[in-house]
């Protein structure tokens, strides 16, 4: 019975959805940039089946609230906005590629909920050479446990770092150059596609690799840095990292988080890429490349990053 009233309550907002815009527009406009409470009531609402018909409008008016006041980031009100992005982000993907307001409104509050609310133990100050973010590393064996509230603020810290969108450019113009995906076509609006698709594979795979399953499993999102041993058995350790992780609770299991978010970022991409690309083999193959880059990106951390990464606490080595 309450699906049914949901879904019917959702029905008539979209046929009504002409009637209803300017309504909720002026209310955007005129009550929540005054009312942090309004602010996450609208937020809650559109991730609510009634709501998803103004997601992609209810973003821009979000992004123009918050503009006028940086103080809507207490607990319950960042969770809410933090909340909805990663539903819209989930959710409408495809129609974020080509909407390029409501996209660069997303990420203008993913920015400002960084801002207000980021602050980890263990340190956004990372970075390899004083410039490329290594923030999943950590060199204290005993590190604490990061909250679940910690492990969704530093990947958002992480997806809206300008290292990220350097990377993501990057991605874009080798595959334009390679002629990757030619359905995206050439010249400028193909490089928008292919920018817009790296970003949101980029987005999907750290949110829900990072800290939506982490929270949900209860994993660390963290590489922990051994350090000890012999070269083969760090690499051993390194590789496995991708599949195996540490749980809150100190104890190593199966690494969900990081493997359900490969294939998951994988099956959300079915939604953007061009129709001759899509299938379960584009879901496999990407989900698979995720996972090997993880076991990759992990050897380099343990090999290569302690050395020329910036702010590394003192006495931090790895394994005891």
């Amino acid at each position: 019975m309450h699906h049914a009233s949901w879904r019917i309550q959702a029905e008539q907002i979209h046929d009504r959805l002409p009637e209803l815009m300017p309504f909720y527009r002026d209310w955007a406009v005129n009550h929540m940039a005054g009312d942090e409470d309004d602010v996450g009531a609208f937020c809650h609402f559109l991730m609510t089946e009634p709501g998803r018909f103004l997601r992609l409008e209810g973003v821009i008016w979000l992004d123009a609230a918050l503009a006028q006041s940086e103080r809507f980031y207490r607990g319950t009100t960042g969770n809410n906005i933090a909340k909805a992005m990663d539903v819209i982000l989930s959710q409408h993907a495809s129609e974020l590629i080509v909407n390029s307001a409501s996209r660069e409104a997303m990420i203008a509050i993913v920015a400002r909920l960084v801002r207000g609310q980021v602050a980890t133990a263990m340190g956004p100050q990372q970075r390899i050479g004083g410039f490329i973010p290594n923030f999943y590393s950590t060199y204290d064996w005993n590190a604490p446990p990061m909250g679940a509230k910690q492990k969704f603020k530093l990947s958002l810290r992480a997806l809206i770092d300008p290292v990220s969108f350097l990377t993501t450019a990057g991605i874009a113009g080798a595959e334009q150059y390679k002629g990757i995906f030619p359905a995206y076509g050439s010249g400028i609006e193909g490089y928008g596609k292919r920018y817009g698709a790296a970003f949101a594979n980029h987005a999907s795979s750290t949110l829900l690799g990072r800290a939506v399953y982490p929270a949900i499993f209860h994993q660390d999102p963290r590489y922990f840095y051994k350090g000890k041993g012999s070269i083969r058995s760090r690499a051993l350790y390194a590789i496995s990292a991708a599949v195996i992780a540490r749980g809150d609770d100190g104890r190593w299991k199966p690494n969900y988080s990081r493997v359900l978010g490969n294939f998951s970022a994988a099956a959300i991409s079915n939604l953007y890429y061009p129709a001759s690309d899509r299938g379960a083999s584009l879901v496999v193959l990407n989900g698979l490349a995720g996972t090997g880059a993880d076991a990759v990106a992990n050897l380099i951390r343990e090999f290569v990053l302690k050395g020329i990464t910036s702010h590394v606490p003192k006495g931090a080595n790895g394994q005891p």
